[in-house]
């Protein structure tokens, strides 16, 4: 349900966090986005625990989104890209997160090929504060601060996951 409401945001793009080899993805669905728990890792057949994204507010960067070359690989990175992490259930948790003013202003020095004041803050906030109050509103029980998703809810409910302990 959060990507769909994802998807249906007209100022939200969705990235993989890192190509294998080649051009990184740009997800346009649910189903491509679920689909890669099916994928096998480039190193073995293990079934994927987790998709790792990335998500670009439009009109967030006076650059636009502009993935970085290393490697032969793209990797979607920049001061103000909301980090999106999706884990099949387990002890480990999904989450999104973001970088604040401050944090990408002590860093700018340090990191090659972007810059803080290429960003607006007070748009990705807000965008990625709007994500947060839908994932939170969702929500259908608490284990301290997170929230279990109703699919979430149930498996704990039934005593068929042990998240947190």
């Amino acid at each position: 349900m959060i990507l769909d409401h994802i998807f249906q945001q007209d100022d939200l793009s969705v990235w993989e966090l890192a190509s294998d080899f080649g051009q990184l993805r740009n997800f346009r669905s649910t189903d491509e986005v679920m689909n890669e728990f099916d994928r096998p890792y480039r190193s073995g057949g293990k079934e994927r625990r987790s998709v790792h994204l990335k998500l670009y507010v439009e009109g967030s960067c006076v650059r636009g989104f502009m993935p970085k070359k290393k490697y032969g690989r793209e990797f979607a990175q920049g001061f103000g890209m909301i980090q999106f992490y999706l884990e099949r259930p387990g002890r480990t948790s999904s989450h999104t997160n973001h970088n604040s003013q401050k944090r990408a202003d002590n860093w700018d020095d340090f990191v090659e090929d972007d810059s803080a004041e290429d960003w607006d803050f007070k748009l990705v906030t807000k965008t990625s504060s709007r994500l947060n109050r839908f994932i939170r509103k969702c929500g259908e029980e608490k284990i301290g601060s997170r929230v279990l998703l109703p699919g979430a809810a149930l498996l704990w409910r039934t005593g068929k996951a042990d998240f947190f302990i």
